[in-house]
């Protein structure tokens, strides 16, 4: 699997995901290396972990992970995120928390191995590093 960050958009390789535009690819390699504790901390099956990958003023989108046996589904959803203002909030502060689950789209994202994923998030911090 290939994780690329791209200029409003970040794509696993079949299928890609939109992000805010006045995210810089540095902020968003910044939640994608936030997403690496949190998959490796899994234990529990059935168990929804949340990995962002944008944030406006009013919502965090993030994918909701749940571990079924080595496999892990990201099904998109968005996050209560009111209250974040950009350029004043850590945006990494804000996607720390709690937020509730305010939509969640009808069809998972991506179904793939969980260990695949977190290869291939390691890879895109490291290659946004290199740049």
């Amino acid at each position: 699997m290939n994780i690329q960050i791209m200029d409003g958009l970040l794509s696993f390789e079949t299928v890609c995901v939109r992000y805010d535009r006045q995210l810089s690819s540095v902020q968003v390699k910044e939640m994608l290396r936030e997403w690496l504790p949190r998959l490796k901390g899994v234990s529990a099956e059935k168990t929804a972990i949340y990995l962002p990958y944008s944030i406006d003023e009013e919502y965090i989108e993030a994918f909701e992970a749940v571990q079924n046996g080595e496999e892990i589904a990201l099904t998109a959803v968005k996050l209560d995120g009111l209250g974040y203002t950009p350029g004043i909030d850590s945006f990494v502060e804000a996607i720390g928390g709690n937020s509730p689950v305010v939509q969640r789209r009808p069809k998972e994202f991506l179904v793939c191995n969980r260990g695949e994923l977190i290869t291939a998030v390691e890879r895109a911090v490291d290659a946004q590093e290199s740049r």
